[in-house]
């Protein structure tokens, strides 16, 4: 068993396999970082030892709920933060590379409270996003789905959802992944 961590509190929300057989761990830090809470990245060997960790937020509340490695040796983390952004807390995605130093962040929202729980890659290397919002839709919470380019740039958005609370937990890539069943959700 490893542990990581220091003297506050860390929680794990993500883990996957990484292709040089190790693992990288997202979730979010009150030991160390910026702020109240900031998102936190472990990367290990295939027995769990630390090859290095970093936190990536500002002075409010910022936390990673799901993580991937991009086919560009770096890996993306999604989720939310309090600390950016234009509302209450919005959908906050940061870039590292395959050390896990940072290279750019995006956040995603408007004036009620959004955020994400699941992100995967797109087959032309963009980023798909899937979680919540409360700006944008029908309901109190509506499934917020979107894609951004390889830069963070968002390219599309939806909502989804009724009068009651929507909450999209995992996405997926599906083997209908053309350009043209993608061309059909813009």
């Amino acid at each position: 068993m490893k542990t990581y961590g220091g003297v506050n509190s860390e929680r794990g929300e993500s883990l996957r396999a990484t292709s040089d057989g190790g693992f990288i761990l997202a979730g979010y830090t009150n030991s160390f970082g910026a702020g109240y809470d900031d998102i936190y990245l472990i990367k290990t060997d295939s027995i769990g030892k630390l090859m290095w960790s970093n936190t990536y937020g500002g002075a409010n509340a910022d936390r990673g709920f799901s993580v991937l490695e991009h086919s560009d040796g770096g890996y993306a983390v999604v989720g939310f933060t309090t600390s950016f952004g234009a509302g209450n807390f919005d959908i906050y995605l940061v870039k590292t590379d395959s050390a896990g130093n940072f290279m750019w962040s995006s956040t995603f929202g408007g004036f009620g409270g959004d955020g994400a729980n699941s992100i995967c890659e797109a087959p032309d290397g963009g980023i798909i996003i899937a979680g919540y919002t409360g700006s944008f839709g029908n309901g109190s919470y509506d499934i917020y789905l979107l894609k951004v380019d390889i830069s963070g740039n968002l390219l599309w958005s939806k909502a989804y959802g009724a009068g009651g609370q929507d909450e999209a937990l995992q996405v997926k890539n599906t083997a209908d992944r053309s350009e043209e069943h993608t061309s059909e959700l813009q």
